[in-house]
């Protein structure tokens, strides 16, 4: 696996809006895949249900925000909350693709950008390559003999966690929770009004996971 680090651009479906993630290598990426009904919802409602796998899964890796960057079209973004104590859910209006999952504050320094954006043309090693395996499956609701092969064992879930909280506590005191192209550095509002779905009596989400 390629340690050296590399810029990904991370770019919606018409390229009005491009991001750009810097210096990305396996040691300082967490690669996941939710299997939540918040996340299969939003992919739905957005208009593209191509990001979810055979199972329903939504791929992102975990960066810290500080190497996170909007380098084009930043009049494009948009943030979504399902719920009323969901997760920011960052996307481009112009085509509706989702883009990055945040929590609903700036505390916590990591942003979840979808794996299926990132521009692989000329990506050498292409994901696994830049990010690494996919470290676990979470938030599943399989049944039977898939429930084995899919849900995440406690052996995966340990194997992320040590490898994600030293990153989240490093970024933390690094201060990188105040360098997040998604919140104002010095009010920690978002850098646009989210739309708050949840307003138009949506049915409840079944799975905690991200709602």
């Amino acid at each position: 696996m390629d340690e050296a680090p590399r810029d990904l651009t991370i770019r919606c479906a018409c390229g009005d809006l491009s991001l750009t993630a810097a210096a990305v290598h396996p040691a300082v990426a967490n690669r996941v895949a939710c299997y939540c009904d918040g996340c299969q919802a939003f992919a739905r409602r957005m208009g593209h249900p191509e990001i979810l796998d055979a199972d329903g899964g939504t791929e992102r890796f975990q960066i810290s925000p500080a190497s996170l960057s909007i380098t084009r079209g930043r009049e494009h973004l948009a943030c979504m909350q399902q719920t009323a104590r969901g997760a920011f859910r960052w996307y481009a209006r112009c085509c509706g693709t989702p883009l990055a999952l945040t929590l609903a504050g700036p505390g916590v320094p990591f942003v979840g950008v979808d794996a299926h954006r990132v521009v692989q043309v000329a990506l050498e090693g292409g994901l696994t390559g830049a990010l690494g395996p996919v470290r676990a499956r979470v938030n599943g609701h399989f049944r039977g003999a898939e429930a084995r092969s899919r849900r995440a064992d406690l052996r995966s879930l340990l194997a992320m966690l040590w490898h994600l909280v030293p990153l989240t506590f490093r970024w933390w005191r690094q201060g990188d929770h105040k360098r997040s192209p998604f919140f104002d550095a010095s009010t920690g509002q978002p850098v646009v009004t989210p739309e708050r779905a949840y307003a138009l009596n949506q049915p409840l989400l079944r799975t905690a996971g991200c709602r």
